[in-house]
């Protein structure tokens, strides 16, 4: 498949100095990239099968760093639920 993107010029500019400092063509990052991200689908069901694991197995252990960065990372908002800096004083 064949796609036509335009880009702003920074956004050229990062990718190209990303591709060279990796010595590859710009067109095989951005496409590395492409490969490696994970459809927002994908990451939820992941996250919910997460969350349903540790509420069935009824965790008395406060949910991992990672599970709540999840939890923030896939919200609309950019207001993050769980920011480190209040990590033990408003959860």
């Amino acid at each position: 498949m064949t796609l036509a993107l335009e880009l702003s010029p920074d956004l050229e500019t990062r990718l190209a100095q990303e591709a060279a400092v990796l010595g590859m063509p710009i067109e095989a990052y951005v496409l590395g990239v492409l490969a490696q991200s994970h459809p927002v689908s994908v990451r939820r069901e992941g996250l919910a099968a997460e969350l349903q694991g540790w509420v069935e197995a009824g965790s008395t252990e406060p949910p991992s760093d990672e599970m709540l960065h999840q939890l923030d990372a896939d919200r609309l908002s950019d207001r993050r639920l769980y920011p480190p800096e209040l990590k033990g004083v408003t959860w």
